[in-house]
């Protein structure tokens, strides 16, 4: 895969993740060192598939004796019992046990013992919703042929209280233990080796525990890097301890993002190669020591959120250098991410600001904040890219962090002076918006200038954002370009935007998605290309009291302007209405399902390659199917875009450079003429906006 990057319309849809509490967190998990105790009589000893397959069941200790057992469905694959079932994936069959209880799973020893599937994209074992799980004593991983992997080996979803002990997980497999939505998780004494995109993954599970484990020759140093070797998503404690990580090559040691915990103790790191920053932390915090580190390649320890030691003490680059391997016990670290304290006032009442910091600790609810005359650049703020506060965070972005105001009711930010030149709100990044609000309610803006500070390069953030929010008031201001668009607001209500100037932003004034009651009075937009206003998918849209349709408008002096595509010098032609007997309604018919589905093996047929997504954080180009990974393509089109589209009118489509568009311009597909006929084809995807 290579990954370019372009100008596109950031509007990007509301991620949410499992977040941690911000303050100290307790592991609730069980002792991930106590091993099951089954009476000799109770075991069940298999050696062929049908008793394996036949065994499974709730309370069952399957012994497999020392042999291959090369995982091949029958012709009739289907379910097998009702514990198990083969599940259709793009190249085959993937075995999966599901609902079952207390099911132990163990081999003759990790030298004797292989448990193999041949498919590419199926995961060796998966285990979906069970509890009171153990694996152990044995080797997976997907047979020995030719070509790179798409399937994990061990896959666990809905699991709670699972264990992993004593096992040999081996590429080809892209990733040795993935968990998802799973609580009380360990991996202990287990060898990992020679997957291709990382050792264990983690997204929105509870307490991960990884013990005593080697991890190693894991990606390639010459072919391509491993993804992050642990990599974490809304987790609530990662743990890995004790472990000997060894010859990898990755972009990343630790990957954390979203509110995930990570406690990194007491590891011996040698002979691998980094080629992004060590510990990748995204609104993320880790407490690393006791490890050692040095005996690396690496281009930078850290990105923009740093670790910290088992005291909470921030880590330098030379503090993690000099760090020597010393035996620390997890249960005596928290993990305390340093976050900005929120000046205390009475309910509603205020506090007057004079500087960034100042003015980054007032945010809070039921307050407002008054910022006095002056320049307010968002990345100067000493805490700038960190954690941020209890009521605000910093996203990140290509080019740097966006500040996020989250879940706040009725915080109000006001300008001192009656001339809002004379107070200016300002960030950096182009990637960014300057102000962005999400879930929260109450909201008013009154009196300021905000806009992307001066510098080179176009901007693809906006300035005012936003999401899930409700009665927002925007009174006064000036909001400029840079900045791609004045106003964007997605799935709000009562949102008013009175006496504004919006002006030289490069994509537009305001963009309003899925909006209700939205009211624009007496503003000044001017100096923005066509369309000046998009509204789509809103209700009860009034410009200066009159009533506006779903549609694109351009604005002279204070009238309203209905503007179509092709109507002006440069536009595109109008749309083709899809016929009910068209291949081309069909084809966008089966696009609706595959996203409604999530189905990336069908995705993966059904493009053309190379096939461009267009997101918040830039352009994904994928030069072939091996590259389309699933945990990929769920972070670029998460389940909000798929929602989306799935759910988006079929009116027509309309030619342009990407294809011809559909989806509310969200998808553009091609015509290819081959012998049998012609064949339709994805070519481009936006998450973040429309391709016209």
């Amino acid at each position: 895969m290579k990954r370019f990057l372009i100008p596109i319309l950031a509007l990007a849809l509301l991620l949410t993740g499992g977040c941690a509490s911000a303050g100290k967190i307790e592991e609730t998990a069980s002792d991930p060192t106590a091993e099951p105790v089954a009476a000799e009589e109770d075991v069940l000893r298999v050696s062929t598939l049908d008793e394996l397959f036949a065994a499974v069941a709730p309370g069952a200790v399957i012994e497999l004796g020392e042999d291959v057992f090369t995982l091949t469905p029958p012709e009739n694959a289907g379910e097998i019992n009702p514990y198990c079932r083969w599940v259709d994936i793009y190249d085959g069959y993937e075995l999966e046990i599901h609902d079952v209880d207390n099911l132990t799973i163990r081999g003759s020893g990790a030298d004797k013992t292989t448990v193999s599937a041949l498919p590419r994209y199926a995961n060796v074992l998966t285990f979906r919703n069970c509890r009171g799980l153990t694996v152990e004593d044995l080797r997976a991983g997907h047979t020995e042929e030719p070509g790179a992997c798409s399937g994990g080996v061990l896959y666990l979803y809905g699991c709670r209280g699972a264990a992993v002990r004593s096992c040999a997980l081996y590429g080809c497999g892209t990733v040795g233990v993935q968990g998802e939505e799973c609580a009380d998780l360990t991996v202990q004494s287990t060898r990992i080796y020679e997957c291709s995109y990382g050792a264990v993954s983690a997204w929105n599970c509870g307490v991960v525990h990884i013990y005593d484990c080697d991890i190693d020759s894991c990606g390639a140093k010459e072919t391509g890097p491993a993804f992050g070797l642990f990599e974490v998503n809304g987790t609530d404690i990662f743990t890995v301890a004790d472990c000997r990580i060894t010859d990898n090559a990755a972009m990343s040691l630790v990957i954390a993002n979203n509110g995930s915990n990570v406690k990194f103790l007491s590891n011996d790191v040698s002979g691998c190669r980094f080629d992004a920053p060590v510990f990748d932390l995204n609104r993320s915090a880790a407490a690393v020591d006791g490890c050692s580190l040095v005996s690396n390649s690496y281009l930078q320890w850290s990105g923009t959120i740093r670790p910290v030691d088992a005291e909470g003490a921030v880590l330098s680059d030379e503090a993690l250098a000099a760090m020597t391997l010393r035996p620390i016990d997890p249960q005596s670290v928290s993990v305390h991410p340093p976050l900005t304290e929120a000046a205390e006032v009475e309910p509603g009442g205020e506090l007057r600001v004079s500087t960034v910091d100042e003015f980054l600790s007032a945010i809070g609810p039921d307050r407002t904040v008054i910022l006095a005359p002056g320049v307010y650049d968002l990345s100067a703020a000493a805490g700038y890219g960190g954690f941020g506060g209890k009521h605000f965070y910093w996203q990140d972005t290509y080019d740097g962090p966006e500040l996020v105001i989250d879940g706040v009711s009725g915080l109000m930010i006001r300008a001192e002076s009656d001339d809002p030149r004379d107070t200016v709100i300002t960030a950096a990044p182009r990637y960014a918006n300057v102000l962005s609000f999400r879930g929260c309610s109450g909201v008013g803006l009154t009196g300021f200038t905000a806009g992307h500070s001066e510098g080179i390069g176009e901007c693809t953030g906006g300035v005012i954002s936003l999401q899930n929010s409700s009665y927002a008031v925007i009174d006064s201001c000036r909001l400029y370009g840079c900045g791609t668009s004045g106003v964007n607001a997605w799935q709000c209500s009562s949102v008013t935007v009175t006496g504004t100037e919006i002006f030289e932003c490069s994509w537009c004034a305001a963009y309003l998605y899925e909006c209700d009651t939205v009211a624009f009075r007496g503003c000044n937009i001017h100096d923005v290309p066509s369309p000046a206003l998009t509204f789509d998918s809103c209700a009860g849209v009034q410009w200066n009291g009159a009533t506006a349709a779903n549609g694109q408008y351009n604005v002279s002096g204070d009238v309203l302007k209905s503007w179509t595509w092709g109507e002006e010098e440069g536009g595109y032609i109008a749309g083709t209405p899809f016929r009910a007997d068209s291949p081309e309604l069909a084809f966008a018919l089966k696009v609706q399902g595959i996203f409604a589905l999530g189905d990336w093996a069908e995705l993966a047929k059904t493009v053309n390659y190379p096939l461009r997504i267009y997101t918040a954080s830039g352009t994904y180009v994928f030069d072939g199917p091996e590259g389309m990974r699933a945990e990929l393509l769920d972070e670029l089109l998460d389940s909000d875009f798929r929602r989306l589209l799935a759910c988006s009118p079929l009116d027509e489509y309309i030619p342009t450079a990407y294809g011809s568009v559909f989806a509310g311009g969200r998808a553009a597909f091609e015509h290819f003429s081959t012998a049998d006929g012609t064949e339709l084809r994805l070519t481009a995807i936006s998450a973040t906006g429309s391709l016209y």
